[in-house]
């Protein structure tokens, strides 16, 4: 299906304002590498206009003090992984230490989130097999703070 010219319009609008630009500079790169035979290959990943406005909201609700935790987010389409990257790392950034949980609903996901998290730079990733060993490194994260 082909967008609109008003939509392709809209879109442009929005993305283009100076404070927009700045920001996805500023949180919303990211620098994927991928191995391509013995090649390594460094890629710069900017965002879709959609995953800016969602992890905008995501970030909204959680610095909102009514909310004081809980948060579901699913965005339809491709580029999920790379929405949870940026707004995990847009939370990361202006949050003191936020705990992020991201729970996928097929365990293929857990490797291509883990990878895609990894190669892109996203620090501090704990792999949790079983609601067992989440549970564990919750109480962990609580007690430690």
């Amino acid at each position: 299906m082909m967008p609109s010219l008003a939509r392709m319009t809209r879109n442009v609008e929005l993305l283009l304002t100076p404070e927009l630009v700045l920001d996805i500079l500023r949180s919303y790169t990211l620098y994927s590498t991928l191995a391509v035979g013995d090649l390594t290959r460094t890629i710069k990943v900017i965002p879709r206009y959609q995953q800016v406005e969602a992890v905008e909201a995501i970030v909204g609700r959680a610095l909102d003090p009514k909310r004081k935790k809980g948060l579901l987010h699913h965005h339809q389409g491709s580029g999920k992984t790379l929405l949870m990257a940026f707004a995990a790392g847009k939370l990361r950034r202006q949050l003191d230490a936020p705990t992020v949980v991201i729970v996928l609903d097929r365990l293929e996901l857990n490797e291509q989130v883990a990878r895609e998290f990894s190669t892109a730079g996203v620090a501090q990733v704990t792999l949790a097999d079983s609601e067992r060993q989440l549970q564990k490194y919750l109480k962990q994260i609580s007690a430690a703070s």
